[in-house]
């Protein structure tokens, strides 16, 4: 009686499903009465899942109301499954569900779920096919976890076909001769469709999971052209690639690539013989299980063919192939084998003139080697030096590859990487590429992270450090300027900020030092001041080293500019404070009018180094000024005012000019110059150029100082000024540059367009006195900004598409 009422309630399940929530409602407790009874093992329990199945699986794949418990309970009743007959056509809307499993979420998540699909594979002849083909849809849109989940479920399937004693299994004896045939929305491969020499008849014979799945998954890795597809499929095989050292998973190996690797790798198209190195360097030696060393043999000499091809990718992926194989195989491969491959990289890859891809691939393949196997650090050592001289490659991939080999080399103890490559060889290289548009690239970043602890050590103290700071700026200004440019990319903001202050502070003791010495001295004591200088030099720090003054000064700069974003930062704002603390006041004040009066000093004796080196001194020190407040700086208004109405005017008024747009005065700037130069065109006091004067004020809002003003410049240095803003390339040049693109620059557009007016007159019968140089240089200056304007409007406008 209990038994009919079971089948009657079991019987009644689907009907149920159209009774509203309430039939649900019993639905489910019925499901539960029919799971306990199959798991119980009662009488006739294959009568109670037929229909349970169905409900079961159809609720795990509906997103909105399956959950992970109900995977746990459809996977706990996976056996009942081999209950249903697969090949009636009853069971097609049953296994049409069973294949939506391959693509749904939560069983691809859950162990279980991944377990359950395996178990499909052994329910039918069929199966394993028609999942592969409902992988094989997802596969080349697929996330990594998904194509993780697919080679999951399939080794677990092989594994799990291996174990089993079914003589449905097919036996491999035509292994070696069977040819492969890619499906149809895989096969999308760069070689030409090749006959599969497999009769219809046959091939429904070839019911397992290596003969239906794998062997169309290996040879579409070898021959895809798609590198996406290709990073796909090795994901999915990677558990079968991750385990050969097992001697199944070996022998699964060599019967999927054993017929078709050794002909790939002479295939005429160059992308099959790079994956096919790429796949020799996974499954390397690839023996048969008889003769290991027949097979290292025969796989080392395609090794080295590969590293002889004529085409440069071959040759890349055939390096990096033969590090993997030297990494894994460094004790079993012969001594000369070794040799042949390391010459090959070595002597032949890295001084390959032909492809910037070889050498650079040549680098990194011993670089990699030199990281990962210990054992073969005896044999480098002394061949590393030859790799040297590609720090100075020409193409930049092949310089960057030596230094991430020079900063490997670092981590092992008992090879220097400056015994392969000479420090003055890396200081030059780091000069060197910093003369680029931006001292701050890859290349340099590098070098900075490579010398940082023998240059800025931070275990050392911050007297050490501003130390040893000081002795590079002296030694080689150039690269440290770069190094210490870069410098920001590797440390905290903190240190950064104090070394910034710590050489304002130095800069600031050698001037005040130097003042003193002055002071205490009278103009007839000069042997006695000859004697002091001498002394102050051999101490390193003295304010009459003016070349390491301004190394000092534009290091300052670099490094405030370095981390000027991250100072903005809320989180930062002690930082800022302490920044802004070191330079206010009369500090830069000080500083300027010191180097500015010993410009003035040297002028009469043409010392011209020294009057450079003050002039930079000068423009790094308002560079630093206009990144503070104006009230924050004492004394410099006036300092700025009286050098702009000096009727010397010798000296580049860039810096000033620059500072004064940093601080809110760009427009002012521009109706002063606009206007000094229409009265220079010609002496006729009819031909006026009136301009209006504007309110607006461009940069900083907080930027407000009433006491400076532009004076009125003679026509010929107003135009030296604009000239030198156009086509400098130093920082105050670039900055006022910046700020003139970026406010109203109609008027000094109107003023050097005025120029070009009397150059069309000049053409023609125009008789009136007139200063033809100004303007044939209005002209010139004219095109020189249109350019500029052009392509700040450009550049903006590509900037606002971006946000």
């Amino acid at each position: 009686e209990v038994m009919l009422v079971m089948e009657k309630l079991h019987d009644s399940l689907f009907t149920l499903q159209s009774c509203g929530e309430e039939g649900l409602v019993v639905q489910q407790k019925i499901c539960y009465l029919c799971e306990l009874w199959w798991k119980e093992n009662m009488d006739e329990k294959e009568c109670m899942v037929v229909q349970l199945i169905p409900l079961l699986l159809a609720k795990t794949l509906d997103e909105r109301i399956g959950t992970k418990a109900d995977v746990k309970r459809f996977f706990h009743l996976r056996h009942a499954l081999q209950v249903l007959d697969f090949d009636n056509e009853s069971s097609t809307d049953l296994k049409s569900l069973l294949l939506r499993t391959v693509s749904s979420p939560i069983y691809l998540k859950m162990n279980e779920g991944k377990r359950l699909i395996s178990y499909l594979c052994q329910l039918s002849s069929s199966f394993p096919q028609d999942l592969y083909k409902a992988m094989r849809a997802q596969i080349p849109d697929g996330k990594k976890m998904l194509l993780e989940a697919y080679g999951e479920i399939l080794f677990r399937a092989w594994k799990e076909e291996s174990n089993n004693d079914n003589t449905s299994r097919v036996v491999r004896t035509k292994t070696t001769t069977c040819s492969y045939k890619t499906l149809s929305p895989i096969n999308t491969s760069s070689d030409t469709e090749t006959d599969t020499g497999i009769d219809d008849n046959e091939t429904k014979d070839l019911t397992s999971i290596e003969q239906t799945v794998l062997q169309d998954l290996s040879y579409s890795l070898l021959h895809m052209e798609s590198h996406t597809m290709k990073k796909n499929l090795s994901i999915i095989l990677h558990p079968f690639h991750q385990g050969k050292k097992s001697p199944e998973i070996q022998q699964l190996l060599y019967h999927l690539y054993g017929p078709i690797l050794w002909r790939s790798l002479r295939a005429a198209n160059p992308r099959v013989r790079v994956q096919a190195a790429h796949i020799l360097s996974i499954v390397f030696p690839l023996p048969d299980g008889l003769n290991v060393q027949k097979a290292m043999s025969k796989a080392t000499t395609a090794l080295i063919n590969l590293l002889k091809d004529v085409d440069p990718r071959v040759r890349v992926a055939g390096s990096m192939a033969a590090s993997s194989v030297l990494i894994t195989y460094w004790d079993a491969l012969h001594t000369n084998d070794i040799r042949t491959i390391l010459h090959y990289i070595i002597d032949e890859h890295a001084k390959d003139t032909s492809s910037s891809a070889v050498r650079a691939g040549a680098i990194n393949a011993i670089s990699i080697l030199l990281k990962e196997a210990e054992e073969s650090h005896a044999v480098l050592r002394g061949m590393l030096p030859l790799l040297g001289n590609s720090i100075h490659d020409k193409v930049e991939r092949v310089r960057l590859a030596t230094v991430s080999f020079l900063q490997t080399i670092k981590t092992i103890p008992d090879i220097k990487y400056y015994h392969v490559v000479p420090v003055h060889h890396l200081l030059a290289r780091l000069a060197e590429d910093g003369k680029k548009k931006s001292f701050v690239n890859p290349v340099t970043s590098a070098l900075t992270k490579l010398m940082q602890n023998s240059y800025f050590p931070q275990n050392l103290s911050g007297s050490e450090q501003a130390h040893r700071t000081l002795s590079f700026l002296a030694s080689d200004p150039m690269a440290a300027t770069v190094f210490y440019g870069n410098l920001s990319a590797h440390i905290s903001v903190n240190s950064v900020a104090k070394l910034t202050a710590m050489l304002l502070k130095c800069l600031t003791v050698a001037v005040n030092n130097d003042r003193q010495q002055i002071n205490d001295n009278t103009s007839s004591n000069r042997k006695r001041r000859r004697s002091m200088q001498s002394n102050n030099s051999e101490d390193g720090l003295s304010a009459r080293n003016t070349s390491l003054m301004a190394n000092v000064a534009e290091t300052i700069c670099c490094l405030w500019k370095s981390i000027e974003l991250d100072l903005n930062q809320p989180s930062q704002e002690p930082i800022k404070k302490l920044i802004v603390d070191a330079f206010s006041g009369m500090v830069l004040a000080n500083i300027y009018s010191y180097f500015e009066g010993k410009a003035s000093e040297n002028y009469d004796e043409g010392e011209y180094e020294v009057i450079q080196d003050c002039h930079r001194i000068c423009a790094a020190v308002l560079r630093c000024a206009g990144r503070l407040d104006p009230n924050n700086v004492e004394g410099l208004v006036q300092q700025i005012n009286d050098k702009l109405s000096s009727s010397e005017l010798s000296q580049n008024l860039t810096p000033h000019v620059a500072l004064l747009c940093m601080w809110g005065k760009t427009n002012d700037i521009i109706q002063s110059l606009s206007a000094s130069i229409v009265k220079g065109y010609t002496q006729d006091d009819d031909d006026s150029f009136y301009i209006m004067s504007s309110s607006r004020r461009s940069g900083r809002g907080r930027n407000k100082i009433e006491n400076t003003n532009m004076p009125q410049l003679t026509p010929e240095k107003a135009m030296e000024v604009i000239e030198t803003i156009l086509r400098g390339s130093d920082p105050s040049s670039a900055t006022a540059r910046k700020q003139f693109l970026s406010s109203d620059c109609h008027t000094l557009e109107v003023a050097l367009e005025k120029g070009v007016h009397f150059a069309e007159r000049l053409l023609g019968s125009f008789s009136e006195q007139c200063n033809v140089t100004l303007i044939l240089q209005a002209c010139e200056t004219y095109g020189r900004l249109a350019i500029h304007k052009h392509h700040h409007d450009v550049t903006t406008s590509n900037d606002n598409e971006n946000r």
